[in-house]
């Protein structure tokens, strides 16, 4: 088993499993110190408030489900009691819609509309989770990651996403933001359908590529049942 942390102030984001395996995400409560190699010090932490843990969920290959994972990822963090935030700066404005949607009984969540600027996020967030666009401009991609601590890239199970995948992952590994900092890059399946050989491919191309394999998210129909409440599974 392996154990991957992200660190962010007082907030720990961590991925334990086996690679190839479905994982367990966990989110804890922590104190960074010499063990946590990803903490960042802002100004903010330094009057004694955490920095915000920024997660970027992106791909240029349209339709891999950045939406859904980017929404389901920020309703968890919202219901573990995170102040979260939301931005999409997708033009189709997906994830606005999804928030719109949101009933006033579930956690809160802000949302941001980036679609045309990227405008600063408000004061006192624990957590920014980023949709970013299929078409991601070189200015606006190397800005988006530039923000990030953490890059969650969705592959669907298809020859054609997987080798726009990997044209993607290699060009977030020439940003000096992430090849100078060492930015952890982590590769989720989606939709994917169990004992398939679409399912067994991706497994197998998960497998030869340098970022971690986050698991995989069933290619099952309550992701949308659940979206067009404004709600997710997670």
């Amino acid at each position: 088993p392996q154990r991957t942390t992200v660190y962010s102030g007082q907030l720990a984001w961590c991925w334990v499993g086996t690679p190839g395996a479905s994982p367990t995400w966990s989110l804890q409560s922590c104190v960074p110190g010499s063990d946590s190699p990803n903490a960042r010090h802002s100004g903010a932490e330094a009057k004694g408030q955490p920095p915000m843990m920024v997660v970027l969920v992106a791909n240029t290959k349209g339709g891999c489900g950045k939406t859904t994972v980017a929404t389901n990822l920020a309703a968890a963090l919202a219901s573990h009691g995170h102040r979260t935030a939301l931005a999409d700066a997708d033009r189709q404005r997906s994830s606005l819609e999804w928030a719109r949607l949101r009933p006033g009984t579930a956690a809160p969540i802000t949302a941001l509309d980036w679609s045309k600027d990227l405008t600063a996020p408000p004061k006192g967030l624990d957590c920014l989770v980023i949709d970013a666009p299929a078409a991601m401009k070189k200015k606006d991609a190397f800005e988006l990651v530039r923000m990030a601590d953490v890059i969650v890239v969705p592959v669907l199970p298809s020859v054609f996403d997987q080798g726009s995948t990997t044209a993607f992952l290699a060009r977030l590994n020439g940003l000096k933001a992430v090849r100078k900092s060492h930015k952890p890059v982590g590769v989720l399946r989606n939709r994917v359908r169990a004992r398939t050989r679409a399912s067994a491919r991706l497994a197998r191309f998960l497998a030869e590529i340098e970022h971690a394999d986050l698991g995989a998210l069933p290619d099952r129909a309550i992701y949308n049942d659940v979206a067009a409440e404004g709600l997710s599974i997670f």
